[in-house]
Order: structure tokens, then sequence, then C-alpha cells
């Protein structure tokens, strides 16, 4: 839900970013890899996309934040050595912070037999990315792949040190069989030694061995150290295929990838609506992991959201007659979300088809209620096929100061909106959290999100909480001096406290006893 005010404008969302990109097309072993014509391409997609600046709808990351590995830099070695120089003991990526961090891999993958046994795999088999010099012999050593479960403990040692804020991308598939055109896949040939569960457990702290770290597989849905984006799921196959007329050749998802990540505001959709408006393709589905699924792209720290892709809904009117005497019946389109959530008219809504997510067309809101709104076409009406789904594209509203992020769970939500003056609900005591983000920015020396623990409340004081925190808000962001921020007398004419009793005043002041 939004609450709105008149004064504010989103904040930029976009914080530091490191980024660690690789991209692979020609292999050392080309009788084991066949080689590709779209990961480096993939790759410099990826890096053109942080390196835009916002109003180019990129991310605008400085090019010193960001360290690519193409083709022979690409070893096991080089991107063992790197994540660690780069990433995990990097010192201008503070401790604990929040600082965004990004691992983007395009290339071949494959799955590897492990000896003694995978405990998370009933084949015995893990799903692994592949380096360049896989399956050769540096200095007398076979090279092995890199295991899933490998890279899934460094990123929770990653994200131990430096924070949970963590996306992990991947454009390569694990099926083990051969081929990335429409023709080509990108996997290697099944011809793959054993990996002993000691390999690589240097890189870590705490383990004795790999049978400890091997639980900890990057793909699960429960991870908490990083989201994953990968091109498709396990067992499937992920394809390259040229675009703009044979010029270029690129990996299927990573396009599709790149493409929505222009589109769409990126404070304002999470990881799952992201993939969301990405299409699935026959043996290729896309992949969301990681318990922050839920939460705004590369904001992997704030709040989660729940998705918010709902049905679409199909409004007929009776039959109408043109200018030229034809008749025809006009069709308008419905969704349950209205200004409540933030609606306003002329927010934009994107449309994707139920089978497999692609992008059909963008909806304009019209009118807008509390609880629903009416869409028109943006452009030329088109046919939008039965049982497509909506989320929202932009906004379109500078008025909300606010989001309120609940569980999608949350039976309390019907307390919230009851006529002014009527019956408040019972006096028994809440359970559970609610999350507040401010959306504006002129006080910066507060935190902007805050997780509330909902306990020490009843349902009937559950509106007047929120109300206080809205006009908590309003006064906060207001200018002037001291009487509108009802301050003190003594205080500064500017309004502003000093900056470690604004930061201890903010989330305190408003609560109610």
């Amino acid at each position: 839900m939004a609450m709105n005010d008149t004064t504010s404008s989103p904040p930029d969302v976009h914080k530091d970013v490191y980024a660690l990109i690789i991209g692979i097309n020609k292999y050392k072993r080309t009788d084991v890899f066949p080689t590709l014509h779209g990961a480096v391409n993939d790759a410099k997609a990826f890096e053109s996309f942080l390196l835009a600046p916002c109003e180019e709808r990129g991310l605008g990351v400085p090019s010193t934040h960001i360290k690519c590995l193409i083709d022979g830099e690409a070893t096991r070695e080089g991107i063992l050595s790197t994540f660690t120089t780069h990433l995990l003991d990097n010192k201008c990526i503070p401790d604990g912070g929040e600082t965004v961090m990004i691992l983007f891999f395009s290339g071949h993958g494959t799955r590897v037999r492990c000896a003694g046994g995978n405990p998370i795999d009933p084949c015995d088999e893990a799903e692994a990315l592949s380096p360049v010099d896989e399956r050769t012999n540096v200095k007398g050593n076979y090279v092995y792949a890199i295991p899933d479960y490998v890279l899934g403990r460094l990123l929770e040692d990653l994200a131990e040190k430096k924070g949970p804020n963590i996306t992990v991308v991947i454009d390569t598939c694990h099926s083990g069989g051969v081929g990335r055109n429409v023709g080509q896949a990108r996997n290697a040939h099944p011809e793959m030694r054993e990996i002993s569960l000691d390999l690589d457990n240097h890189l870590w702290t705490g383990a004795a061995s790999t049978k400890i770290a091997i639980s900890h597989s990057m793909w699960r849905l429960t991870a908490d150290s990083h989201v994953l984006l990968a091109a498709c799921q396990k067992h499937e196959t992920a394809r390259e295929t040229p675009y703009y007329p044979g010029i270029k050749v690129y990996g299927r998802f990573t396009q599709s990838l790149m493409a929505s990540l222009r589109r769409f505001p990126l404070g304002q959709i999470t990881y799952t609506e992201l993939m969301n408006t990405i299409p699935g393709w026959s043996g290729q589905t896309p992949h969301c992991g990681g318990e922050r699924r839920n939460r705004i792209v590369f904001n992997g720290n704030g709040p989660g959201t729940g998705e918010r892709s709902i049905p679409l809904l199909v409004i007929e009117s009776p039959l109408q007659e043109d200018g030229e005497g034809h008749k025809h019946i006009e069709r308008k389109f419905r969704v349950e979300m209205g200004s409540v959530e933030g609606v306003v008219p002329g927010t934009e809504f994107s449309v994707h088809r139920e089978q497999d997510n692609a992008f059909v067309c963008m909806l304009v809101a019209e009118s807008v209620t509390i609880n629903e709104s009416i869409l028109s076409p943006k452009n030329e009406p088109v046919i939008i096929p039965d049982g497509s789904r909506v989320i929202i594209a932009d906004w379109k509203n500078t008025k909300k100061i606010l989001h309120v992020y609940t569980p999608s769970d949350f039976p309390y939500t019907s307390s919230l909106f009851l006529p002014m003056g009527g019956p408040l609900g019972g006096d028994a005591p809440l359970c559970g959290d609610i999350v507040i983000e401010r959306l504006t920015s002129t006080f910066v020396e507060v935190d902007r999100v805050r997780r509330f623990p909902l306990q020490q409340y009843t349902v009937q004081r559950l509106p007047l909480v929120l109300n206080g925190i809205v006009h908590f808000n309003y006064f906060l962001e207001q200018r002037g001096g001291a009487v509108r921020w009802g301050l003190p007398p003594d205080a500064s004419s500017s309004g502003h406290l000093p900056r470690d009793e604004a930061r201890s005043n903010f989330w305190e002041g408003w609560k109610f006893s």
C-alpha cells in the first residue's frame, strides 16, 4: 500500500555497485566445449547496462567497480581469485554494508559427479560453471568445473562479511547434453572426472570439508545470501540466437533480461516481477531463487514486497457505433489495484501473456478508485490474450512518501481502511511485522527502511500507528522554521536537529503508548 503526500519525489535507489562479469565464447578444449558466439556479447551488454547513466536506464556504475574476465582471462584460478580480491576482500566495499554486489556469468555449464555421493542430488551430480580451461592440465593438475555449492559457500561468506545485497546472473545450462542459436545450447559434453568433496575447501573458513559446504547450493530457494537469476531450471538447456537480423548473437535469457532491466524503473520492481516479464521457451524456463527474490531489484537489503503480478480483467461495453455506421464492442480493462496501492491516473501497466510471461503491450490507468483501476491501451489497440496479467511499469505518482509492505497473508489489512468514525476492530494483540520504506529524500540522515514488530499494538491502534508515521514523515519533509517542525524554540532555525539526535528521534517520535 502507499502513503501519499504532496511534496515527495522518489529517491535514487541505486547505491554503490561492484560487479564481476564473466563471458566465455572460446574454450581451450574445443572438442568438449563447442565454441559459443553470444556469451561475450552477453557480458559486454551487461557491462554496458551497468556503465550507462541512470537517465539512459542504466546504473551509472564507475568503471573501476567492474571487473570483466573475457575468454582466456576466465580461468578457474582467475575466476575464484578475482571473486576474492574484487568482492570478498575488497577494502572499498564496507564490511556489513549495503553495497550492491553482482556476479554475472555467460558461457558453458555442466553437471559433475561428486565422489562419495551428493546429498542434495540422488544422481550424485551437482550443477557447475565451466571455466575456460576446464578439463585441461595446468602445472600437472587437472582443471575441474566450479561446482555450484562452492560458489554458494563463497556467496555465504561474502554476505556475512559485506552484506547480503548480492545478485547472481547466470546464462548457461546444466543438462549435461551437447550443444547454445536456437540450435546451440550452452553446455558441455558430459565427460567429467568425479570431483572430490574436499576440493576448494581452502577457499572458505569454518568448514573442514566440502561435505559441509555441499548443502549450500546457490540454487536453493531458501538461500539468504543472494538472489539467483538463471537462464533455465536444473536439467534444462539455455540457448543463444541471432538478434538484429543475424548481426549479433546473444543468449535468449540475457537479451530478454537486458530489455526488461531497461524498460522498468528498478526502484519499483522486484526480482520476481522482473523475471515474470521474461518469456519461457520450450526446454528453457528462467529461474529466480533466494529468499530475497521478492525484494526490489539490486536492493536486496530492502523490504520484501511480495508479488504484484495481478490478473487483467476485461470490460466489454454494449455495441458502439462509429461515425461511419460500423458497430463494434469497445474493450477496456480492469485491475483490482487502486489508489490505496498508490495507483493514479496515468500509471502504466505492462501486460504479459499467462502461458509464457511474454510482453504484450502497455496499458494506462484511465480512472482510479480506492480498490480498482480502469485501463486503456497506451498506443494503438491490440489483441490481449485472455488470462493475461499485469505489473506496474511506471507509477507516475510523485506524491507517495511511504511504501508499507505487509506479508501476503497479513490478516489486519481491512482494519486499516474502516470508515471514519466506524468501529475499529478489537483489542487483540497483533502478530507479525510491517516494513516502512521512506520515498522522500530531503532528510538523508535517517534510515530509509525500517521493520516494525507489531506485538506491542492492538488491531484497534494499527490505523493510528500508520497515520502517525505518515504525519511524522509529512512534517519531516517540510522546510522552514522550528514552528513548522513542531520543535522547541531553541531548535535550529533550519528545522534540522543535530545528526545523532535526528537519527534517534526520527523513528521514535511517532510511537504511541
